[in-house]
C-alpha cells in the first residue's frame, strides 16, 4: 500500500532546485489574476454608469420632444378652431350685408321721388353698392378680398349717411309710411351688422394675438396661419339719426 506523503508547507512539495523559480512564478500568476479581476470589475462598473447616463440623456431628449409635439398639436388645433370661428362669424356679417344691399335701392327710389336734384348722390350710391356686392361675392377667397369688402362697405356707409341726411330734410318724406318702415328695416339690419361685426372682431383679435405671440408664432409660420383684418364700419343710420336730432334740438 502506497502511502501519500504529506507536506506541511507548500515549499516542501517543491524540489529544492526549482523552489527558487516556482514560488516567484506562482506569486506572479496570483497577482495577475487578482489584477485582471479588479480591472474587469472596474470596467463593468464603468459600463453600467455609462448606460445609466445614456438612458437619462435619451429620456430627457425624448421628454422634450414629446412636450414640443403635444404643444404643436394643441396649438395647431386651436388655430384651426379660431379660423373656423372667424369664417362662421363672418358669414353672419355676410347675411346682413346682403340684406343691406337689398334695402338700399328701395331707399334710393323713395328719396329720389322727393330730391331729384341729388342725381349724383343716387348714382354714386348705386355704383358703390355694385362694387360692394362684387367684393362680398369674392370675400370667401381670403383676407385680401375681405379688406376690399371692408373698404367698399365703408364707402357705401358714408354715402348711405348722406342719403339719410337728404331724406331727413323733407318732412313729407319722413312722414311717409313706406319710408318709416324702410328705415326701421334698415336700422335693424345695421344693428345686426354691428353685433355680428363685434363677434367677428373678437375672434379675429384672438387669432391675430396667437399668430403674433411666441412660441405659437412658430406653429403659425409653419402651417401658414395669417392675421386677418378687423371688420370696422360704422352704423350710418344711428350716426345720422343722432346728428339730425342734434341739429333739430332747440337752442338755449
Amino acid at each position: 500500500m502506497t502511502r501519500v506523503k504529506r507536506y506541511e508547507r507548500l515549499s516542501d512539495a517543491i524540489p529544492f532546485d526549482t523552489k527558487h523559480t516556482a514560488i516567484p512564478n506562482l506569486a506572479q500568476s496570483w497577482n495577475g489574476a487578482v489584477a485582471h479581476t479588479a480591472l474587469c470589475s472596474c470596467a463593468m462598473n464603468l459600463l453600467n454608469i455609462t448606460d445609466h447616463e445614456s438612458f437619462a440623456v435619451f429620456a430627457v431628449i425624448g421628454g422634450i420632444v414629446f412636450v414640443v409635439l403635444v404643444y404643436g398639436i394643441v396649438t395647431y388645433n386651436r388655430f384651426v378652431k379660431l379660423r373656423q370661428l372667424c369664417k362662421e362669424s363672418f358669414s353672419d356679417i355676410d347675411t346682413e350685408l346682403v340684406r343691406r344691399h337689398d334695402l338700399i335701392p328701395n331707399l334710393v327710389n323713395i328719396v329720389k321721388g322727393y330730391a331729384k336734384h341729388e342725381r349724383e348722390l343716387f348714382e354714386s350710391v348705386t355704383a358703390i353698392r355694385g362694387r360692394a356686392m362684387e367684393a362680398l361675392a369674392a370675400s370667401e377667397h381670403g383676407s385680401r378680398d375681405q379688406r376690399a369688402l371692408i373698404q367698399q362697405e365703408g364707402l357705401l356707409g358714408q354715402l348711405l349717411s348722406k342719403l339719410v341726411v337728404v331724406a331727413e330734410s323733407y318732412p313729407d318724406l319722413k312722414a311717409s309710411e313706406n319710408y318709416r318702415k324702410l328705415m326701421e328695416e334698415l336700422s335693424m339690419t345695421e344693428d345686426r351688422i354691428q353685433a355680428a361685426r363685434r363677434f367677428f372682431n373678437a375672434n379675429v383679435r384672438e387669432l391675430n394675438s396667437l399668430v403674433e405671440q411666441f412660441p405659437s408664432s412658430l406653429v403659425a409660420r409653419s402651417f401658414k396661419f395669417e392675421q386677418q383684418p378687423f371688420f370696422d364700419i360704422e352704423n350710418p343710420i344711428k350716426r345720422e339719426a343722432v346728428s339730425v336730432a342734434g341739429l333739430n334740438s332747440p337752442q338755449a
